[in-house]
């Protein structure tokens, strides 16, 4: 199987030519089910990579979303997440939405 066959390791490899332009020293893990393709990054800038409150994460994803599903009739749901940062970024909205109950 060629690389371009793969939407997973298609994803990876762009997504890793993406943050080798912005940092160093990151690495890239994907996890796969049925609905979803989530790529994590650990180590490297992570604050460069997030962005200002998430808008240069939510383009990366966004870019590999396009990239991953160019070619693939079935719409995979892609996830980037960055240390860790969507579960962070959650657990703070729900906190705040639970103050503004009160």
């Amino acid at each position: 199987m060629r690389w371009a066959d793969d939407p997973a390791e298609m994803g990876r490899l762009v997504l890793q030519r993406i943050v080798d332009s912005i940092t160093s020293d990151a690495k890239i893990s994907v996890e796969k089910d049925e609905e979803r393709l989530f790529f994590n990054v650990n180590g490297g800038n992570a604050g460069i990579l997030i962005g200002k409150r998430g808008q240069t994460l939510d383009a990366i994803q966004t870019i590999i979303e396009k990239v991953v599903n160019k070619r693939n009739q079935n719409r995979i749901r892609v996830l980037v997440d960055i240390e860790g940062y969507l579960e962070t970024r959650r657990e703070n909205l729900e906190k705040m939405a639970l103050r503004m109950a009160e």
